[in-house]
């Protein structure tokens, strides 16, 4: 079984990511790292574990849910978990956890 961790689309993390740093560290230049390689990084550092996989939301198929998409771009199967992270509006990481079910027939 895998585990893909589905993240808000890379602007909308790059964003955060720019927003809490200069919070952070407001004396330093922004951004610290390029966020396009930040992002990159998290996907690279995550999958160093075997059956862990980071999806951005915009790398999902436009139109299809999140689970679909999972199947269709990505190879998620039955018993797969996905967790989806979402920033609520008060900044909060929010994650919803779904197991994948069997399949229908086709």
């Amino acid at each position: 079984m895998a585990t893909f961790y589905v993240l808000p689309a890379r602007p909308l993390v790059e964003q955060m990511m720019d927003r809490m740093l200069a919070e952070c560290l407001p004396t330093l230049p922004s951004p610290l790292i390029p966020l396009d390689q930040f992002t990159d990084l998290v996907r690279d550092h995550a999958e160093r574990k075997p059956n862990i996989f980071v999806v951005y939301r915009d790398e999902l198929p436009e139109g299809t849910d999140i689970l679909e998409g999972l199947r269709d771009a990505f190879g998620a199967e039955s018993g797969d978990d996905v967790i989806e992270l979402h920033w609520g509006p008060n900044g909060r990481i929010r994650a919803r956890s779904t197991r994948l079910g069997v399949m229908a027939a086709a």
